[in-house]
């Protein structure tokens, strides 16, 4: 099977949503049977709930999709020795790392 690189880049993104759209839900789900099982909404901000945890990787993982987006450009960029996009998505990951540490 031979897919080029807009294929495999929107194949890996739409896959990436989906499964954030999921775990989001999921995380949703569980929340409101606790916020029901208990009978008050204070209980969410007293308690470190497993939900809010699976709610926190979904939007996680949405986070991160374009990140995953410049890595995918990156390595078809080094496949075809395109030397100059190389050196923006480079640029691209020095400015999340300076945004991730400050």
């Amino acid at each position: 099977m031979n897919m080029d690189k807009n294929k495999v880049v929107i194949f890996i993104l739409k896959l990436n949503l989906w499964l954030a759209l999921i775990i989001c839900f999921i995380g949703f789900i569980g929340l409101s049977i606790e916020i029901i099982h208990n009978g008050n909404y204070s209980y969410i901000f007293a308690e470190n709930l497993f939900s809010t945890h699976i709610m926190e990787a979904g939007i996680l993982l949405l986070l991160v999709m374009p990140i995953t987006r410049v890595v995918l450009e990156f390595i078809f960029f080094i496949k075809n020795k395109n030397y100059e996009y190389i050196i923006i998505c480079l640029l691209l990951f020095a400015i999340v790392v300076a945004s991730i540490v400050c």
